[in-house]
Order: C-alpha cells, then sequence, then structure tokens
C-alpha cells in the first residue's frame, strides 16, 4: 500500500504514529494527504478485521491478498471521492 500511496510511514508505535500523522496530515486538504488518510484508515480497518477473523474464527488470509483488498477498498474509495484527482493519480490508481 505503501507503494500506491506515495508516502513514507516511519517506524513508529501506534500513539506516536497517530500523532505524527496528525501533525503532518491532519489540516491539509490536498489530495496527498486525503490518500495518506484513506490508506492509514484503511489498513488500520484491515488489520484489525483479520485479527478478529485469526481470533475467532480461526481463519487468515494470506498477507498478499488482504494487501490487494486494501488497495481496492481505497480505490472504491477514491471513485466516490468529489474533489479534483491529480491526472498522474487517476493513472496510479486506475481511476
Amino acid at each position: 500500500m505503501t507503494s500506491h500511496g506515495h508516502v513514507l510511514w516511519p517506524r513508529l508505535n501506534w500513539v506516536h504514529l497517530m500523532q505524527w500523522v496528525e501533525d503532518k496530515f491532519s489540516k491539509r486538504k490536498d489530495f496527498s494527504s486525503i490518500l495518506a488518510r484513506l490508506t492509514l484508515s484503511t489498513a488500520a480497518y484491515f488489520i484489525w478485521t483479520e485479527r478478529n477473523c485469526r481470533v475467532f474464527q480461526e481463519h487468515q488470509k494470506p498477507s498478499g491478498v488482504l494487501a490487494h483488498e486494501a488497495l481496492m477498498q481505497i480505490r472504491l474509495l477514491l471513485l466516490n471521492y468529489k474533489g479534483t484527482i491529480p491526472a498522474r493519480r487517476r493513472v496510479q490508481w486506475n481511476i
């Protein structure tokens, strides 16, 4: 997901990562900031749901499948985005 989002995510614990995201992206309205927030929230959601599947259903998906599903989820969110998406991002995300 990092390669599609073009954000260099620091290796921080969860609390420090949330602080870093807030400082870097929370107030900005440009497309790159919106994409970074979408990427983080989608990753957190997919990790959480995968964890629940493993704990409660004893079922797990390969990491490649999870990454692909997360990328497709971000793509669907971008298809519904009402703002302007830069041309190179449209090509990159096939939208």
